[in-house]
């Protein structure tokens, strides 16, 4: 029995087919009243198109990151998302834009549930330049960003 409070769940999957759940009890943070800093990290090729269950590089650069979001880029300044949710840039237009990863970047929340415009190929310039930045993950929801610099 977990309460009221709710529950974090994580499922693995392995090669084979056999499937681990685990879960343990979580009640969500109320809203955050800053914003969230951006912290780019370079990762040539990106972390692929999947969840992965050795998660030590992720906790690396969580780590590294410490009280910041950690954004992840190709060496060239290609944002691919960041580290545990999706990255929304909003443009001076309205337009709402999540980076193409191209199977570079796994995001796991479900972009078909955000109000997206659509996803483009966007540079660190890009997200620096946005008229706000807004990251979402599943367990904080959505919150609003500062971009990396600021």
């Amino acid at each position: 029995r977990l309460g009221a409070a709710g529950a974090r769940v994580r499922a693995d999957v392995d090669p084979g087919g056999r499937a681990r759940v685990r879960s343990a009890p979580f009640t969500p943070p109320g809203p955050a009243a800053d914003p969230v800093r951006l912290v780019p990290f370079a990762l040539d090729g990106g972390l692929g198109a999947h969840d992965w269950a050795d998660r030590r590089l992720a906790r690396d650069l969580a780590r590294r990151a410490g009280d910041a979001v950690a954004l992840l880029a190709e060496p060239d300044g290609t944002v691919l998302g960041v580290l545990d949710g999706a990255l929304l840039v909003v443009g001076d237009d309205g337009r709402v834009l999540a980076p193409a990863a191209e199977g570079r970047h796994h995001v796991p929340v479900s972009l078909d549930a955000l109000p997206l415009t659509g996803q483009e190929h966007l540079t660190l310039d890009d997200v620096r330049g946005a008229s706000r930045l807004i990251v979402v993950d599943v367990l904080h929801g959505p919150r609003s960003a500062t971009p990396p610099g600021n």
